[in-house]
């Protein structure tokens, strides 16, 4: 399985999860859970330094999402 296929597949199940919603102002915000699996994996993605821009940012996004960090918090 291709690089790109293991990051859609993980952010993905991710999103399908038996995530937590929070209610922050006007609309639910979803907080995606992630497998042991996929946090072993995911780091990886990130060290290489041939991975695509656009896939390591994913990566971070889906990472930083699980650990209930906000983009609003990192500004």
């Amino acid at each position: 399985m291709t690089m790109a296929k293991q990051i859609s597949k993980a952010t993905r199940a991710a999103k399908d999860s038996e995530g937590t919603k929070k209610r922050t102002g006007r609309r639910p915000t979803y907080v995606p859970t992630l497998s042991d699996e996929d946090k072993e994996f995911l780091p990886s993605v990130i060290a290489k330094r041939n991975a695509p821009a656009a896939q390591v940012v994913r990566v971070k996004i889906a990472l930083l999402a699980n650990e209930h960090v906000r983009l609003r918090d990192m500004r």
